[in-house]
């Protein structure tokens, strides 16, 4: 496995193919060519690279729990 990591080949085997593009992308032998820890985050969730995010949607059950919580 770790010969793989250090090829740039990892065995990603599993993962759902847009986060396979990403991960595989972080595992690139040349560190430069390996993408910012701002490019990943804007890759995983739209509007992070720019520190730009949403709070996470919570379905009314979650929201009672935590209300009931405080």
């Amino acid at each position: 496995m770790v010969a793989a990591i250090r090829a740039g080949t990892p065995e990603l085997a599993g993962l759902p193919s847009d986060l396979a593009v990403v991960v595989r992308s972080c595992f690139r032998p040349d560190p430069d060519r390996r993408p910012s820890a701002a490019a990943v985050a804007e890759a995983l969730v739209p509007g992070a690279g720019a520190g730009r995010l949403d709070p996470p949607h919570l379905p009314e059950e979650a929201r009672a729990l935590m209300a009931e919580r405080r």
